[in-house]
């Protein structure tokens, strides 16, 4: 359940930065939303790691497994971002 909020920034995160270049046009800085998102996936990764350790032993295998994947989700969407990233 704590792990909602994190679970729901992996691909909230991503959104942010592909509607923020949309609306303002690929010739712009990241601005300050970038370093916001790339901190967010740090923060995220590590606590939905923490989470998969702690649901291993205490929680149904299911709980586990999504946990997992939304951990392999940050790399997925940090990936691809690196488009975004790449052009000033």
């Amino acid at each position: 359940m704590w792990l909602v909020p994190f679970k729901v920034f992996v691909p909230a995160g991503y959104l942010m930065v592909v509607i923020q270049r949309e609306v303002l046009g690929y010739r712009m800085d990241t601005g300050a939303i970038t370093p916001f998102i790339l901190d967010g996936y740090i923060l995220s990764f590590l606590v939905l790691v923490l989470g998969a350790s702690i649901q291993r032993s205490l929680a149904p295998r299911r709980a586990y497994l999504s946990t997992c994947a939304f951990a392999a989700g940050v790399f997925l969407f940090g990936f691809l971002l690196l488009p975004y990233l790449a052009h000033p």
